[in-house]
Order: structure tokens, then C-alpha cells, then sequence
């Protein structure tokens, strides 16, 4: 139940359910080896998928940790199947905005292990993490080579979980690639596909990278509503992860308008928020913007007042 809500999008049920799981699976060892022959663990995927609750809720270290948990776990016991459940989660991480560095590596394991044990499924979500990775760390063409050669293949052993994902990361490497229009179309599918299959875990990001593309076209009124958008679904689903992100880019917005006090004020209030993550590039960026904006705002009251 847990892993459905959170595809869903609504990640604090999702979290209670799975914080629960996790306590109950602790509890009751002994059920969880009579049926471990499979292959599989609950305590596992429990904590994998808790891992990308936390994040989404604003807990980066913490979802660092279960997902750590999770792997270790998997490989303590030596089934297959569950570690590369594990490293599946762990690289998807990565793929949610959390430590890129991070989930290269477990991409990259994740990869070579489902090879050597015939995991189609998870090469393939592991190869197509590899290609949105390269893409967003400064070679869009390769990945959007790797990430194109994975989709169809995707699509014939993974049905349609993550279709919203996949489809959002491949428009963000065309649009760095110099070609937006493809980028925006591959948004506006991806849009519909939330909205038809429920899978909204990923909805308010699609709406804030289209409202970047749009900005990059000058295209701001749309930009903006766009960006508007992604802070508002992000807020119903308290995913703090989603709305700093999406803050961040309209106060950039608002910073190049000259709305500098609107703009600290609204990364203020998110940035505020936060206790943890302060080294992840989301937080990072944000704290940096706030430095620039504090000094403007300041200056331009100043100015006013004078």
C-alpha cells in the first residue's frame, strides 16, 4: 500500500504506512524467512520505498539513510532479486533530484548486477537512470541516446510505472540539448499521462521543468503559471522536495523581473523550512539565490525609502 500511495503522490500516508511496515517486519523475523526463499524481503522493499517518501517530504539525509539501510540489508542476505530492488532505489534517488554522485555509482552496480542475474526490468530502469545522470551532469546528446534505447524496452518488461518520470527526465535533456519544442511535447504527454493513470509522484516536477523550458523561450506569463502550478500540487502534497525546486526557479523568475523582496520572500519561506540537506545541490542553489536576493531587496528598499 505504501509504494501505491506514494506513486499516487500522496506521500505522508504513503510514509505512515511504510514506517509502519518496516516496524512490523522488525518484529516478526521469523515470518519474514519462512517465505524469503523467493527471493524477496518486505523489510527491503519497506525501506527503499520509504527512502523515496522522505525525500519527496523534505528529509534528504533521512531518506539516505533508509535507502542505505535497505542496501545493506539486501546484501547481507545474498538475494538477488532483493538487492537489485535495492540498488534500483538507490539510483532512483539520484533520478528525484537527491546526490547525482551518489546514484551513478549504485546506477552503475545496479546495471552490471541485474545483467549477471538476467533482471531485465531492473537493467533497464537501471540503464535509463544512467542516461538521465549523464544528461543532467553536462552530456545531454549521450544521454539521450542511452535514455531513448531504454524506453521501448521499458515499456515491454515495466508496464507503466514510471512512465512520468521516464517522459519528464527525456524532455529535460532535449530542452538542454537546444530543443525545447521537443522537450515541451514530451511534458504535455507526460501531463496527461499523471492525470490519466494517477501516477502523480513526479506531477509537480514536469509542471516546474516545463515552466523552465517555457522561460528559456521567453515565453514568462506561461513560464510563471507554469511554475505557479508546480508550487501549488507540490504544497497539496506537502513534497517540500517538489516546492523548493519549484520556488527556487520562480524566484529566479521574479529576480530577473526585479521583484526582489517577492522573490526572497518566497524561497524564504520554503528554504526556512528545512533542517536538513543543506549539501545537496537543491538546497544549495537555494541558499545562494537567498544571499543575492537578501542584498537586493535590501538595497532596493533603501532606494525606495530614500
Amino acid at each position: 500500500m505504501g509504494q501505491t500511495l506514494w506513486m499516487m503522490g500522496d506521500f505522508v500516508d504513503a510514509r505512515f504506512h511504510l514506517e509502519r511496515t518496516v516496524e512490523l517486519c522488525a518484529a516478526h523475523q521469523e515470518t519474514l524467512t519462512a517465505y524469503r526463499r523467493f527471493g524477496a524481503d518486505d523489510e527491503v522493499a519497506a525501506l527503499s520505498a520509504l527512502s523515496r517518501a522522505l525525500l519527496l517530504l523534505g528529509y534528504p539525509e533521512q531518506a539516505a539513510r533508509a535507502a542505505g539501510q535497505a542496501l545493506a540489508r539486501a546484501r547481507s542476505m545474498g538475494l538477488a532479486f532483493t538487492t537489485a530492488l535495492a540498488l534500483d532505489g538507490e539510483s532512483l534517488l539520484g533520478a528525484l533530484g537527491a546526490d547525482l554522485k551518489r546514484a551513478a555509482v549504485h546506477a552503475n552496480e545496479a546495471t552490471a548486477h541485474s545483467i549477471e542475474h538476467s533482471f531485465a526490468d531492473y537493467e533497464q530502469r537501471a540503464r535509463f537512470i544512467q542516461g538521465a545522470l549523464l544528461a543532467r551532469s553536462g552530456d545531454p546528446q549521450r544521454g539521450i541516446e542511452l535514455m531513448r534505447s531504454t524506453l521501448a524496452a521499458i515499456g515491454r518488461t515495466n508496464g507503466v510505472n514510471r512512465v512520468t518520470l521516464y517522459l519528464g527526465h527525456y524532455a529535460a535533456a532535449h530542452a538542454r540539448l537546444g530543443q525545447p519544442a521537443v522537450g515541451l511535447d514530451l511534458l504535455d504527454d507526460a501531463i496527461q499521462t499523471a492525470d490519466k493513470m494517477s501516477e502523480r509522484f513526479f506531477e509537480a516536477e514536469l509542471h516546474h521543468l516545463r515552466g523552465k523550458i517555457l522561460l528559456t523561450l521567453g515565453r514568462r506569463s506561461e513560464a510563471e503559471a507554469g511554475l505557479r502550478r508546480a508550487l501549488a500540487i507540490a504544497q497539496q502534497q506537502q513534497a517540500r522536495w517538489w516546492e523548493l525546486r519549484a520556488a527556487t526557479s520562480l524566484a529566479k523568475h521574479w529576480h530577473d523581473e526585479g521583484r526582489y523582496s517577492e522573490a526572497y520572500s518566497l524561497l524564504q519561506s520554503i528554504y526556512g523550512w528545512f533542517v536538513e540537506g543543506f549539501g545537496t545541490t537543491s538546497l544549495k542553489d537555494a541558499e545562494e539565490l537567498l544571499g543575492e536576493l537578501r542584498n537586493l531587496s535590501g538595497s532596493q528598499a533603501r532606494a525606495r525609502r530614500g
